[in-house]
């Protein structure tokens, strides 16, 4: 525009304009495949080894790991250090916890033929009846000094913490000494101590097994057992009504479960509950609860070993045909 606001006149004819070159694009800059192919692999290598170095990162043992957030102190555990192991010796006291699988048996208190604990399982439910764990006390660190054995019974614990008492007649404790334990698991009948039952020119001879109001006579056979003769005289002045009345209903279920060889009877005093089981022919039924009761043919050192770990007084006595 002029100072006259008028338009300027572009002289030039359009169709003497001709076409410039600004630049150039050059195929061999994008066209390369070798470097297409380098750049896809270290794609590739990058997308595998980012889990890989994202687990070495949050693993402490891990050179990457100890690389970058040096060498981490180890913290203990707790929970693993809170049990010791059952199998070894160890001070029995209050604050004992031993652990053999899933029993854990703890809190020690021991007096009067008595081990007082507390058990519970670790992991399920636990059924102690039917397996052979005992407890082996020594006067001392040492296996030399070993001074007896309970047996660890009960069934159906759970995680709770249950109150037990074990007892051996034969054991006799001094308040003021220390005592030391540790569990041990009968598998087979291997790993009990020997014993022979003294018998006749038969092979025929008995244990009586005797316990507060209960009797129980094993007879064996070139030391096998063949009959039990169980007896149990309970007197109804030992007991509150009700403490009475439960115990007799349960001896009651238990000669019903057993059949014609048990019988209970009452009397004016109490009452008797009388049981003879010749194994021979005689199977145990199988809701039978009486860990008392064993299988035919279980040997002598078994039945003894186990009775006495009960809290049972038992003596050898030879039976005259």
């Amino acid at each position: 525009m002029n100072q006259d606001n008028k338009p300027i006149q572009n002289n030039i004819d359009p169709k003497s304009v001709q076409p410039e070159v600004l630049g150039q694009l050059r195929s061999e800059k994008i066209g390369n495949p070798s470097m297409l192919i380098a750049i896809a692999a270290i794609i590739t290598i990058v997308l595998l080894l980012l889990p890989i170095g994202s687990a070495m990162l949050q693993n402490p043992n891990s050179p990457l790991y100890k690389l970058i957030y040096g060498v981490q102190e180890e913290v203990e555990d707790d929970k693993v250090n809170e049990f010791e192991d059952g199998t070894v010796i160890h001070e029995l006291r209050t604050d004992t916890v031993l652990k053999v699988g899933n029993l854990v048996i703890k809190n020690f208190v021991l007096g009067n033929g008595e081990v007082n604990c507390e058990i519970y399982s670790y992991n399920g439910i636990l059924d102690l009846d039917n397996s052979d764990y005992y407890l082996n006390i020594y006067s001392s660190p040492e296996e030399k000094d070993l001074v007896g054995y309970v047996k660890i019974i009960g069934k159906d614990y759970d995680s709770t913490s249950t109150p037990v008492t074990l007892y051996n007649q034969t054991l006799k404790f001094n308040t003021t000494h220390t005592y030391y334990g540790k569990v041990v698991k009968k598998n087979s009948e291997a790993d009990y101590d020997a014993y022979n039952v003294n018998s006749d020119e038969s092979g025929i001879g008995s244990i009586t097994c005797k316990r507060n109001t209960r009797e129980i006579e094993y007879v064996f056979e070139n030391n096998y057992l063949i009959q039990i003769n169980d007896s149990v005289r309970e007197k109804v002045r030992n007991y509150k009504s009700e403490e009475y009345l439960s115990l007799l209903k349960t001896y009651q279920n238990k000669a019903s479960i057993l059949g014609s060889v048990a019988s209970v009877t009452e009397e004016e005093e109490g009452f008797t509950y009388l049981a003879k089981l010749n194994m021979k022919n005689y199977k145990l039924p199988d809701n039978l609860n009486d860990t008392n009761y064993y299988k035919e043919n279980t040997l002598a050192k078994v039945i003894i070993y186990s009775e006495i770990g009960k809290g049972y007084d038992c003596k050898w006595y030879k039976i005259l045909q």
